[in-house]
């Protein structure tokens, strides 16, 4: 199997979970030291490339080199910390690409080391959902984020039962009844 995945701080891991379980792992590095430090995790099956995610003509040129080179992607880890709506093939990156993420980047950093979770045990949860017959659709990590997540969905919930008779009254008459 071949993983690509994209700059992060906890993409290493990632990477590094995925190279003990016998995966190739293709990772893209911001400079020629990153990248030698890279491949040095698994000689033979960590590749790397320089890639500047915010210039998608270069991401699809990569992309497309790195099929043809090392082989088809079965998993892409895209974890260059920021939210992406919209089908990922399809969404170009934003044009203030660094005014917007710098202050979320910058955060994170401050964070790193901080948060709850082991990035370690993080790599080996998502390696691990890629053997399986019927991996998760939505894989949430971390006590801290199923907390957030499940009170989010809560609320979410207690919003739509409470504007259920509005929305039902949106059928045709003669509707079909779910």
């Amino acid at each position: 199997m071949t993983r690509a995945h994209l700059p992060g701080r906890g993409d290493r891991t990632f990477a590094q979970a995925a190279l003990a379980a016998g995966h190739t792992v293709v990772g893209t590095v911001r400079s020629e030291a990153d990248l030698r430090s890279f491949e040095e995790l698994g000689p033979g099956r960590a590749h790397s490339r320089i890639l500047d995610v915010t210039d998608d003509d270069a991401v699809s040129g990569v992309v497309a080199e790195v099929e043809s080179s090392v082989g088809p992607l079965d998993v892409v880890i895209a974890n260059a910390g920021y939210g992406l709506e919209g089908t990922f093939e399809e969404t170009p990156l934003a044009d203030d690409y660094d005014e917007l993420f710098t202050p979320i980047r910058e955060a994170r950093q401050k964070a790193s080391g901080n948060q709850l979770g082991n990035p370690a045990k993080a790599g080996d949860a998502v390696v691990h959902i890629t053997s399986v017959d019927q991996p998760p659709a939505h894989l949430v990590l971390g006590s801290d984020a199923l907390r957030l997540v499940t009170a989010a969905r809560t609320a979410v919930d207690e919003d739509i039962r409470a504007w259920e008779p509005l929305s039902r009254t949106t059928d045709f008459a003669e509707g079909a009844q779910l």
